[in-house]
């Protein structure tokens, strides 16, 4: 009779038992925000995709592709390699009609950028900016024209004592490519309407850099940059020298010109500009006229950069004087303006170069 009763109480344990087991233990459902090991729960990490279509049309689709087929509005470039700019592993090919899908792309917002080399052409094109967006996980390119590429820049890159940075890598729309042993590297090629960009460069225990670069077909486009070390207490600085005499502006022998130094480090510190002023002819005077917008570069965050400014008197000759703006606390040490004055007093002319 004991025993009997003791049976219930014995079941009931057991089955509490059992339920706790498979509620805790992830076979169940669990309480919100348990995941299903028994820690908390992770919220998925959102994504979607970007699609769109590769074509090529007129002399290009017709004379250089030799992969293309016509489908809609022009031709569609199967096997073409498509990647996202700002993440160059993110790539896939078009199919036989040119169109793509990449997939698993977290939200945000992107350029997809298209390769396609055929009979020794590189053809390429970039996007405009496509967003993935929670609300709009989907986003569409449309159909991307490829266009002949042959313009590029080539340079050297320098650790922060001058010396060859080997096996640094510049990206120019998102594709890598490695300097050699001396520092060099030759960037991949853009669209040939594409006279100016942006590279990033990064290195092993350098700040990344973002750098303007000129474009040009024939390869002779350089740039010779020193990269700063992680930590380093040294300003990154683009400096300029400015003047309000434009290229081969007449001027007087004994006439006056304005001339600005400006110094702005790139990594948005406000350090304070170290210069010096050079010249090989006449006198300087320190001025405060500020630096009117006509005469101001578009590399400069003028609410950011410190400038300084000079009052050149120019010889009473003819002849060949310069002026030098020598910023010594940055790591582009100056820009030169060469003043040529040459002729007779009525008829003569300001040179006005700029030089690294």
């Amino acid at each position: 009779m004991r025993d009997s009763k003791k049976r219930p109480i014995l079941l009931l344990f057991l089955i509490i038992t059992f339920v706790s087991i498979w509620f805790f233990t992830g076979c169940g459902p669990g309480p919100v925000g348990v995941s299903g090991t028994g820690g908390l729960a992770q919220a998925p990490v959102a994504t979607g995709n970007i699609s769109g279509r590769i074509i090529s049309t007129g002399t290009v689709g017709l004379n250089v592709l030799s992969n293309a087929k016509v489908l809609g509005s022009g031709k569609g470039v199967a096997n073409a390699e498509v990647w996202v700019q700002q993440d160059f592993d993110r790539k896939t090919y078009t199919d036989s009609d040119g169109f793509f899908t990449i997939s698993d792309i977290p939200l945000g917002n992107y350029q997809i950028v298209a390769s396609y080399t055929s009979n020794g052409q590189i053809l390429k094109v970039r996007s405009t900016e496509i967003g993935v967006q929670t609300e709009t996980p989907t986003g569409k390119t449309g159909e991307l024209e490829l266009y002949k590429a042959s313009n590029r820049v080539q340079g050297i890159l320098r650790d922060d004592n001058g010396k060859p940075l080997a096996n640094a890598t510049v990206y120019l729309w998102g594709e890598p490519v490695k300097t050699d042993e001396n520092g060099y590297f030759l960037s991949p090629p853009l669209p040939d309407s594409v006279s100016s960009e942006t590279i990033t460069v990064a290195a092993s225990g350098y700040n990344d850099k973002n750098i303007s670069v000129p474009l040009s077909s024939d390869g002779k486009s350089t740039v010779d940059e020193k990269m700063v070390t992680i930590g380093s207490s040294k300003p990154d600085a683009i400096v300029g020298l400015f003047c309000n005499k434009l290229q081969s502006e007449k001027v007087l022998p004994g006439s006056k010109v304005l001339a600005w130094g400006v110094f702005q480090d790139k990594n948005g510190n406000t350090s304070s500009m170290n210069g010096n002023w050079e010249i090989t002819g006449g006198t300087l005077a320190s001025s405060n006229v500020t630096i009117p917008t006509i005469f101001r570069g578009t590399d400069f965050n003028w609410n950011l950069a410190t400038v300084e400014t000079v009052e050149w008197t120019l010889p009473p000759q003819s002849g060949n004087f310069n002026i030098k703006f020598i910023n010594v606390s940055a790591y582009e040490d100056f820009l030169i303006i060469f003043c040529n004055i040459f002729g007779s007093a009525t008829k003569s002319k300001f040179i006005l170069t700029l030089a690294i």
